[in-house]
């Protein structure tokens, strides 16, 4: 991977991540 694009499918990827463990519930704790 490029130095410059290294940053970017990090970001992707924690984006993606993040939305599925909101949607999992791994979150819900806090709302409780």
């Amino acid at each position: 991977a490029r130095p410059e694009n290294k940053g970017k499918t990090i970001v992707t990827i924690l984006c993606d991540t993040g939305e599925r463990y909101l949607s999992s519930g791994l979150y819900n704790y806090e709302e409780e």
